[in-house]
């Protein structure tokens, strides 16, 4: 019976929380969008990024801001997935000529901090 209950009150949570999210006004969901994607810019995480910035995109096509940071974004990440590529090729070149030297200093010199997402 208590479990009962406790999946009871889950579930009515669950209907709670996506009626006020439904409410939200399309300016509020572009501002939590367009938000969460600058947070998540600022850690680095671009593939998040691009998918905050696409939806405010999507609720704002023509506001320059979102269209420019996803621009920029999408550059950016394009870039350091590149010089990712191009070190981790290097590095293996490298490793296959047993020159660990300068497979370090190759592959040490795209230096990229960003979270790799399979989806993108």
């Amino acid at each position: 019976m208590r479990s009962f209950m406790i999946a009871s009150l889950a579930l009515c949570w669950c209907f709670v929380a996506s009626g006020s999210a439904q409410a939200q006004t399309p300016a509020a969901k572009f501002q939590a969008y367009m938000t969460s994607g600058n947070l998540a810019l600022t850690q680095n995480n671009y593939p998040l990024a691009i998918t905050y910035f696409k939806e405010a995109v999507h609720i704002a096509p023509t506001n320059q801001t979102a269209v420019t940071l996803l621009a920029q974004t999408t550059q950016t990440y394009t870039a350091a997935v590149a010089t990712y590529t191009s070190s981790l090729a290097a590095g293996q070149v490298a490793l296959g000529k047993s020159d660990f030297t300068t497979g370090r200093k190759k592959g040490s010199g795209g230096q990229v901090s960003f979270l790799l997402s399979p989806s993108i």
